[in-house]
């Protein structure tokens, strides 16, 4: 989840560069369906600038994982209307949800694992390997992506209007490092699971995990 000595070192160069090899022989293409919400739609204001924006994402997703050696094919599915249970919360991001709406299950305050039900719920994979769904706001709470869990194939991002660019991109790509095996927190240096890219340029950097992070990896 993502929230707004000599002899290791030389044994982890190693392992690192024997991995790196190995993957590099078995380069793997996964396809993702990826669903946007009203929010997303309403910021673009069009099913084609919607699609766009999110294309770029899955393409800044595809540089740094191509460093396992991992591609990803999108299917886009643009949602115009309300669905997702955040998309008919009247309150704002940050509100505790007191009202009668919070046992309905069309309207209910932005909170991250009833939307992440509801995609669970309500969208297939459609013969997909992974299934994403991008909306406009943030969740309950401040939090900016949630996996279902570790090694998990759905995904619900938070990319907000006033966010940068980057930060969407970094937020995608954290917790699709948890579905390839990759847990918060232990990071051994910069990374991208502790926030430690969400300001540098996507195509700066292939490599955005720390080596604790990057030996979590799991091929699939």
């Amino acid at each position: 989840m993502r929230k707004g000595f000599f002899k290791s070192i030389v044994f982890s160069v190693v392992f690192i560069s024997c991995l790196n090899q190995q993957i590099a022989s078995a380069a793997v293409n996964k396809t993702i369906r990826v669903v946007t919400t009203k929010t997303l739609y309403n910021a673009f204001g069009s099913s084609e600038t919607t699609k766009n924006y999110a294309s770029a994402k899955i393409n800044d997703l595809k540089y740094s994982f191509a460093e396992f050696g991992i591609s990803f094919t999108p299917t886009f599915s643009i949602i115009t209307y309300n669905d997702f249970p955040s998309d008919d919360c009247p309150l704002s991001p940050l509100s505790v949800c007191t009202s009668s709406c919070a046992s309905a299950l069309t309207a209910r305050h932005k909170y991250y694992i009833k939307n992440l039900n509801w995609l669970s719920n309500n969208y297939s994979f459609q013969n997909n390997n992974f299934l994403l769904a991008i909306q406009g706001n943030v969740f309950n709470s401040g939090i900016l992506g949630v996996t279902e869990f570790v090694g998990g194939n759905r995904v619900v991002i938070a990319c907000p209007s006033n966010q940068s660019a980057i930060l969407d991109s970094r937020i995608l790509q954290h917790e699709m490092s948890h579905v390839y095996g990759m847990y918060d927190g232990g990071c051994t240096g910069k990374c991208v699971m502790s926030g430690g890219f969400d300001t540098t340029p996507i195509s700066t950097q292939r490599n955005i995990w720390c080596s604790y992070h990057y030996n979590q990896f799991i091929p699939r």
